[in-house]
C-alpha cells in the first residue's frame, strides 16, 4: 500500500534507502521521480508548498482609494470614521465600483484597518506565540461548571482538571463545589493518579481558593494562606495567568480539556445513583461528586459502613476515599444457579461477601489497571474437584483477566491461569490503602519492571504483613517501602509484566502510618 501523505513517502523512501535499494528501485518502487526521491534523501520533511500570487479581482483598482480613507480616520472624530458601508457607498457613487460587491469591501477593509492603523504607529500589536513544554515539566489546572441530573432535578457541579501540558495527559474528579477543599483534594488525586509532581511550573487562573487578591494587571498575586502551604509541601510551582479573557488563552489545554471532557462524558446528561447512607456529623467530610464510565457516584461518609478487620490506616482510607453505589443482591439470582448446579455454599459465600462489600467503590489501584470498578458478587465458576471461583468486580478497562474471588477466600486474577494476589479481600484493600499512604509522604519514588525486579536486594527489609500477599507483597526497611507486583505476570506468563515500585524517603510515620506488625493499632 502507498504511502498516505508526503511525509509519509518521504519516510518510505529514506527506509528502503538505508536497506540498500538504488535511486532507480526507489523510483519503480513508488512512482516518483528522481528529484523526489534525491529531496527525499536529503531531508526527512518535505519542502512547504510555493504559494501562487493572489489572483487579481475587480477591487484592485479602487484599493488605493479604500486605504487613503482609512488613513483619514486616523485623525477624524472616533464617531465619524468611515464604516464599511460607508466606503462601499463613496465608491460606487464617487468612482463608480459598480462591479464591485459589499463582500469584497469587507473583507478588504477587515485586513487593512488594523495594518494601516500599525503602520501609523496607532495599533496595538497583539500576537500570538505558539507553547512548547518539557515532558513532564509544565501542567494546567482549572474548574469547569457542568450538569449532572441528580432526584430527577438538573443540578450544576464542578469539573477539576489537572493537565499535563506536554502528552496531554489529564486527571478529572466532579465536585459538588469548586472551594478550597475540593480544589486541594483534586490536587492530591491528580498527582497521586499521575505519580509524581511537574517539575516546572503550573498555570493556575484567578481561584479564589487560591488567590486572595490580584494586585492590577500583572502576575502578581496575594495568595491564601493555605494554598500557600499546601503547594509549598507538594512543591508545586504556581504560574498566575493575566487577569481577564486574555489570561485563558495561557492555558488553553486544559479550557479545551474541560470541553472535551464534557462532550465526551457528560452527553447525554447523567443521571446520578444516590444511596443514602448513615447521617454524617457536622465535622464529617462534605459529599462531592465523581465521574464514572456510565454512573455518576456521590461519596458517603462510610463511618459505620467500614468492614471490619481492617487496620486504621485502611479504615481512614475507606472513609475518606471511598463511595457505595446500588447493587443487586445475590438472592435474585439464587435459583438460577442452584438450577445449574452451582453448590448452595458457593452462593452462600457469595452472599456474604455482597453483604460484606458489595457496591464499595475505591479510587485506583496502580497496577491492574486500576482494579475492580466496585465490588460485585457475580459469575460463579469452577469444579467440585477445583474448588468455585467467583468474580468479584468488574474491570475497569478491557484487561485479559477477570478479578475473583478464589475457593480459600483469596482475591486476585483468572487469565486461564488462577494467579491470587491476596490471601483476602481485606488485603487487597490494604494494599490500596498503603499504596495511597506512601504515595503521599515518599521524597522519592522509583518503577522497575521486568527482569530487573529480581535485582532488587530485600535482605534487610521485612514483609508487610497486613496486605497479606501472595503474588503481590510490600516489603518495609529503615526508610523505603517496596511494592512487587507479580500477579499479571504468572497469570498471563508473562514474566516481563513484573513492575515494583520502591517508595523512599520515609519517616516512621510514612512507613507504618501508626499501624504496628501484624496490622494492629499502635498507641
Amino acid at each position: 500500500m502507498l504511502p498516505k501523505s508526503k511525509v509519509d513517502l518521504y519516510a518510505a523512501i529514506r527506509r528502503d534507502s538505508r536497506t540498500g535499494l538504488s535511486n532507480r528501485a526507489l523510483m519503480r518502487s513508488y512512482g516518483v521521480g528522481f528529484l523526489t526521491v534525491k529531496k527525499a534523501l536529503e531531508s526527512a520533511w518535505p519542502e512547504p508548498r510555493k504559494k501562487l500570487a493572489p489572483r487579481a479581482t475587480r477591487l484592485d483598482p479602487f484599493k488605493p482609494l479604500i486605504d487613503q480613507m482609512l488613513r483619514a480616520d486616523l485623525d477624524a472624530p472616533r464617531k465619524q470614521r468611515h464604516t464599511v458601508k460607508r466606503i462601499f457607498d463613496r465608491l460606487v457613487d464617487e468612482h463608480g465600483a459598480d462591479e464591485v460587491s459589499y463582500q469584497m469591501v469587507r473583507a478588504y477593509v477587515a485586513e487593512r484597518r488594523g495594518e494601516i492603523r500599525l503602520q501609523a504607529g496607532r495599533g496595538v500589536v497583539v500576537a500570538f506565540v505558539p507553547q512548547t513544554h518539557k515532558p513532564g515539566a509544565e501542567a494546567e489546572v482549572d474548574f469547569g461548571d457542568v450538569t449532572v441530573r441528580l432526584a430527577g432535578e438538573l443540578v450544576t457541579c464542578y469539573l477539576f482538571a489537572f493537565r499535563l501540558s506536554y502528552s496531554g495527559k489529564a486527571v478529572h474528579r466532579i465536585f459538588a463545589s469548586c472551594g478550597q477543599e475540593a480544589f486541594f483534594e483534586g490536587h492530591v488525586h491528580a498527582l497521586n493518579t499521575l505519580g509524581g509532581v511537574p517539575t516546572g511550573r503550573v498555570r493556575y487562573d484567578n481561584l479564589r481558593a487560591a488567590v486572595a487578591r490580584v494586585l492590577g494587571f500583572s502576575r502578581q498575586r496575594v495568595e491564601a494562606e493555605r494554598w500557600t502551604a499546601f503547594r509549598s509541601h507538594y512543591g508545586l510551582d504556581a504560574l498566575y495567568c493575566q487577569p481577564g479573557i486574555g489570561g485563558a488563552h495561557e492555558k488553553g489545554g486544559v479550557e479545551g480539556e474541560i470541553g472535551w471532557f464534557r462532550r465526551n462524558h457528560l452527553v447525554p446528561v447523567p443521571s446520578l445513583n444516590l444511596q443514602v447512607g448513615a447521617p454524617r456529623s457536622p465535622s464529617g467530610p462534605r459529599s462531592r461528586l465523581r465521574p464514572g464510565s456510565s454512573v455518576m457516584l456521590v461519596n458517603l461518609n462510610l463511618f459505620n459502613d467500614v468492614p471490619d478487620g481492617l487496620t486504621q490506616r485502611a479504615r481512614s482510607f475507606v472513609r475518606a476515599h471511598g463511595v457505595k453505589v446500588d447493587v443487586g443482591t445475590v438472592e435474585e439470582h439464587r435459583q438460577w444457579w442452584l438450577e445449574r448446579d452451582i453448590p448452595a455454599t458457593v452462593i452462600d459465600r457469595m452472599a456474604a461477601f455482597q453483604e460484606r462489600w458489595g457496591g464499595l467503590v475505591l479510587p485506583p489501584a496502580s497496577q491492574y489497571d486500576g482494579g475492580p470498578r466496585y465490588f460485585a458478587a457475580d459469575s460463579p465458576e469452577g469444579s467440585a474437584s477445583e474448588g468455585w471461583w467467583f468474580e468479584a468486580g468488574m474491570q475497569r478497562t478491557a484487561v485479559p483477566y477477570s478479578f475473583m474471588i478464589g475457593p480459600s477466600g483469596e482475591f486476585g486474577i483468572h487469565a486461564g491461569q488462577w494467579s491470587p494476589l491476596h490471601a483476602t479481600v481485606e488485603g487487597w484493600v490494604e494494599s490500596l490503602a498503603l499504596t495511597h499512604h506512601a504515595s503521599m509522604w515518599a521524597k522519592k519514588i522509583v518503577k522497575v519492571t521486568g527482569n530487573e525486579v529480581d535485582g532488587i536486594v530485600l535482605d534487610e527489609f521485612e514483609p508487610v504483613h497486613e496486605v497479606l500477599g501472595m503474588t503481590d507483597t510490600w516489603w518495609r526497611g529503615a526508610d523505603s517501602l517496596v511494592a512487587i507486583y507479580s500477579g499479571e505476570a504468572e497469570a498471563l506468563s508473562f514474566p516481563r509484566g513484573r513492575t515494583a515500585l520502591i517508595y523512599s524517603g520515609l519517616d516512621e510515620w510514612g512507613l507504618r502510618a501508626g499501624v504496628k506488625d501484624g496490622g494492629s493499632r499502635e498507641g
